[in-house]
């Protein structure tokens, strides 16, 4: 449980890191979107209209937020 709930605090982290350099993205410089690699369990992703189940595949961008419940995972790559 504890390595779900770290997992999610490292995947928001990235998320938020990937909204920090916005501004530099906005030069073409880095880029602003990750994919989400792989979802075992209850993965949850709110784009800004709430959450909504996450699946493999789903691209996740600066300022999405992960929620990763119970034994749940996912990648974000």
């Amino acid at each position: 449980m504890g390595n779900a709930r770290s997992l999610a605090i490292w995947a928001a982290a990235i998320v938020a890191g990937a909204a920090s350099v916005s501004a530099a993205s906005a030069q073409g410089s880095c880029p602003t979107t990750a994919v989400l690699a792989s979802v075992q369990g209850t993965v949850l992703v709110n784009s800004g209209s709430g959450f909504t189940p996450g699946r493999a595949g789903s691209v996740i961008r600066a300022g999405d937020q992960i929620s990763v419940r119970g034994s749940g995972n996912a990648i974000v790559d």
